[in-house]
């Protein structure tokens, strides 16, 4: 159990790379920092400025990108900082300083218009609505207690557009579990369907959210002010649900063009199971959401990635269990080409069963080992190697057939 723990830590923390072709022979690599603090910077985004092709910097800020020749030009973005744009000529990036984003207004209570707030939602479903096309990654990791249970990652084409990632086709796909059934405690067997993010774009949701012609009704909302990034000016709304509702409420944070009402970001939270309890009884359990779009093109705004972590408790074995998940969905290229294909996609919603979508693919140890998309350490090959051995590695089945 204890080499699983490190195995799975480690496999939490390799470079995110993502090649578009794998005949590209260079590979551009830096490490992300905070110009005041010298922290490293996770999560950002980046990516190439013509074609939104790119990769996103791991928690240690670090990141690698193939590319097929040089210079290129590149856009380093993260909501909290201002985006930066730099031309690279050489495969050894170093280090990459980004400024701090500062809110220039603070913030006050007022009773903001309901027709701005109306309008926002109406720019968003406009722009978005329709659906756009490419290739993304999906990575969960759940620890149970102190132990990480079950590491997933996917590769799949999706189709996506304001909602969330609304179909998908998988291509590739793995897991890390515990060899043991009764070191899993338990699994989470739809967790993909929170990136539809349909809870809070349907109007027959049964969770409330601000985006909504009724905001006003249920929230309190109060402008938090505006940040400068480069010429765009972003504007922060707050919405907090008020009290006695009846309904679960998502609550947070939408970002938002200032002048265009395009949106940037959204940051929810709600504390609701979300079907987390269908099987097991939980408490406080809570779950965040973090959506970000890139800047518009063609007057359309793309959808760029969507963080989710869970926190809560779970009945499992005989008692109350602390669960931890995190999950990242990257959308990494646009392919619009893949439109041709619209009649293959399976819609992501509540019934979505992603292990039986996905079992019935065959484990491809030989993509793991060489993909162009994920670096692996010496470590994390190790560690996949072992689970190989064990059938502790598969085709993202849950039900695992240990070998004898």
């Amino acid at each position: 159990m204890k080499g699983l723990m490190i195995g799975l830590l480690m496999l939490l923390l390799p470079a995110f790379c993502i090649g578009k072709e794998q005949s590209a022979q260079l590979v551009i690599s830096g490490k992300l920092i905070d110009t005041e603090t010298k922290d490293p910077i996770p999560y950002a985004n980046i990516y190439f400025e013509n074609n939104y092709f790119g990769t996103m910097s791991n928690e240690e800020g670090e990141f690698e990108l193939k590319v097929g020749a040089l210079p290129v030009t590149l856009v380093v973005s993260h909501l909290a900082y201002h985006t930066r744009q730099l031309t690279v000529n050489k495969e050894q990036v170093g280090i990459i300083a980004l400024d701090p984003n500062i809110i220039v207004l603070k913030e006050v209570s007022l009773s903001l218009p309901q027709s701005e707030i109306n309008h926002i939602l109406a720019v968003a479903e406009d722009k978005n609505s329709s659906l756009n096309y490419g290739k993304a990654f999906f990575r969960k990791l759940q620890k149970v207690d102190k132990t990480y249970t079950e590491l997933q990652e996917m590769f799949f084409d999706a189709s996506f557009s304001s909602h969330g990632i609304e179909g998908w086709i998988p291509k590739n796909a793995r897991y890390a579990v515990p060899k043991h059934e009764k070191d899993r405690y338990f699994v989470f067997t739809n967790y993909i369907y929170l990136t539809g993010l349909s809870f809070y774009t349907r109007e027959e949701s049964d969770i409330l959210n601000p985006i909504s012609n009724q905001a006003s009704q249920y929230y309190d909302l109060s402008f938090v002010g505006v940040r400068w990034d480069g010429d765009r000016k972003i504007g922060e709304i707050k919405a907090k649900a008020k009290a006695n509702l009846g309904k679960p409420a998502l609550e947070g944070s939408i970002f938002y063009d200032a002048d265009t009402y395009d949106l940037v970001a959204l940051q929810w939270f709600v504390r609701y199971h979300l079907g987390a309890s269908t099987e097991k009884e939980t408490k406080n359990a809570r779950y965040d959401f973090a959506v970000s779009f890139k800047p518009p093109k063609a007057s359309r705004v793309f959808l760029e990635k969507i963080e989710i972590s869970f926190q809560g408790e779970i009945y499992a074995t005989g008692k109350y269990r602390n669960v931890n998940i995190r999950s990242v969905c990257f959308v990494y290229e646009y392919a619009p080409s893949l439109a041709s294909k619209s009649e293959q996609f399976t819609p992501i919603n509540l019934e979505t069963e992603e292990m039986s979508v996905v079992d019935q693919l065959p484990y491809a140890a030989a993509f793991w080992d060489e993909n162009p998309v994920i670096k692996q350490t010496g470590v994390e090959k190790e560690v996949v190697r072992s689970f190989n051995k064990t059938g502790s590695v598969g085709n993202a089945k849950f039900t695992i057939k240990s070998k004898k």
